[in-house]
């Protein structure tokens, strides 16, 4: 058996008719094989144990040998996205030999299409999610020199296709916006696209490869990284705000471009709801407050609440705001935003024009 590996034992007792046929089971080592009440045996490290069986005044005994065997250091994960980033992935393999991985197609064995494993020795193995489509993948690990059992794992990966945002309702959709048509566009976070369902109900991808990336250009070729919100202005052109303050374009016509592209040194995690007021000022949410955005940069500048999370009412500067990942969201009418504070789980009312931050419905919760 290998290590970690367990099997179901059986005694008969004789004769048929025998008054009593209690099996009474042990093991002479437990460090290395154990053995519960029903006979089920599991190899627990590497070595040798006799397993008997006892009932009366009679026995039988079995020689277990428990096989060297690998074993996780660090696991794939029962199931990721198929946009996700890598997962570090890592096994021990005793006796001195080196791991081998594989991302196999759990029926035919070949190279999955979902998933592969990058890297080398030096510098570690990752699980690479390639954005392929859905399904189970096989993760494999062998040793260099054959001679023990391999590891194998299956991870489920997700994705989200078109149709099953009309059957699911949507499901990982940050943000809706309708425009002058009644044509619906939907931020798809897990998809890495945006949707427009028309007016008859039709899904069809307005923006986005599903691919992960920063590209601009035609809205078929363009990709995005994790869409947080979208807004549109007068003139039609949609905002997308993505993951680490990233802030992109996408023209009437189908062009992609890029306002604000991702610092490398910069980890803000920017802003989640996206929302234009009648003057076609930008503003977007964060878990602590509302940003003004700069349509010419993307750059931020804080418009209400302070960089702690709270409930407290006063003025643009003092007011406190709590929520959690994206769920901080707005909507401007007749010169006053009303906030859903969501952690607080009040509806806030800002007066824009005297700067000032009331509760206007709900009632204070904490936690």
């Amino acid at each position: 058996m290998n290590t970690g590996e367990s099997k179901q034992l059986t005694a008969t007792v004789t004769p048929a008719n025998a008054t009593d046929k209690t099996v009474t089971w042990s093991s002479s080592d437990i460090a290395k094989v154990t053995v519960d009440p029903t006979g089920n045996v599991k190899a627990i490290a590497s070595g040798e144990a006799v397993i008997k069986a006892k009932a009366g005044d009679h026995e039988a005994s079995l020689k277990v040998t428990a096989a060297p065997a690998i074993s996780w250091t660090a696991a794939p994960p029962d199931d990721m996205w198929a946009k996700d980033d890598d997962f570090t992935i890592a096994a021990a393999v005793p006796n001195g030999a080196t791991p081998a991985y594989a991302a196999l197609d759990p029926d035919t064995g070949a190279p999955s299409p979902l998933a592969s494993v990058t890297g080398d020795a030096a510098q570690g193995y990752k699980l690479h999610p390639l954005g392929a489509g859905r399904g189970p993948v096989k993760i494999k690990v062998t040793s260099s020199d054959n001679a023990i059992a391999p590891l194998e794992k299956t991870v489920v990966v997700k994705d989200w296709v078109a149709s099953d945002f009309v059957s699911s309702g949507f499901a990982s959709s940050l943000q809706l916006i309708i425009d002058a048509s009644n044509n619906i566009y939907s931020a798809a976070f897990h998809d890495l696209k945006i949707l427009k369902v028309d007016p008859s109900g039709n899904v069809t991808v307005y923006a986005g490869t599903g691919q992960r990336g920063t590209d601009d250009g035609p809205s078929a070729n363009a990709s995005f990284g994790h869409i947080r919100g979208i807004a549109m202005d007068n003139n039609g052109n949609i905002y997308v705000s993505e993951q680490y303050a990233v802030l992109r374009k996408i023209s009437p016509d189908g062009t992609v471009s890029t306002i604000r592209a991702k610092d490398p040194n910069n980890t803000e995690t920017g802003c989640f709801k996206i929302k234009f007021d009648s003057n076609g000022i930008l503003y977007g949410t964060t878990q602590t407050g509302i940003n003004k955005i700069n349509l010419a940069n993307g750059a931020y500048t804080r418009y209400a609440g302070g960089g702690s999370a709270g409930s407290d009412n006063g003025t643009l500067t003092t007011a406190k705001f709590s929520a959690w990942i994206g769920y901080l969201s707005l909507i401007v009418v007749s010169g006053n935003m009303y906030v859903c504070d969501y952690k607080n789980t009040l509806i806030r009312k800002i007066d824009m024009g005297a700067g000032l931050v009331s509760t206007f419905s709900g009632v204070l919760q904490s936690g």
